[in-house]
C-alpha cells in the first residue's frame, strides 16, 4: 500500500513538472489571437455565413412520401 502512495506521488510530480514547464501567455493576448482568427476566418465558417441551400447534405428532401 505504500509503493502505491510513492508511485502516485511520482507520478503526481512528474506531472506538476511537466504543467510548470507548459508556455502560458495572458489572458488579453489569447483573446485578441483568437478574435484576429475568428475576423480571418468567418467566410469559411457556416455557423456565421450560413450555407447555400443546394450544397446543405443535411437538408430535408421535397419528394412526397405517399407515392
Amino acid at each position: 500500500m505504500i509503493m502505491t502512495t510513492v508511485e502516485e506521488l511520482k507520478n503526481e510530480i512528474i506531472h506538476l513538472r511537466l504543467e510548470a514547464n507548459i508556455n502560458r501567455i495572458c489572458v488579453s493576448k489569447a483573446i485578441e489571437e483568437l478574435k484576429q482568427y475568428c475576423l480571418e476566418n468567418q467566410e469559411n465558417d457556416f455557423l456565421v455565413s450560413g450555407t447555400i441551400y443546394d450544397d446543405n447534405p443535411f437538408r430535408e428532401s421535397k419528394t412526397c412520401g405517399i407515392f
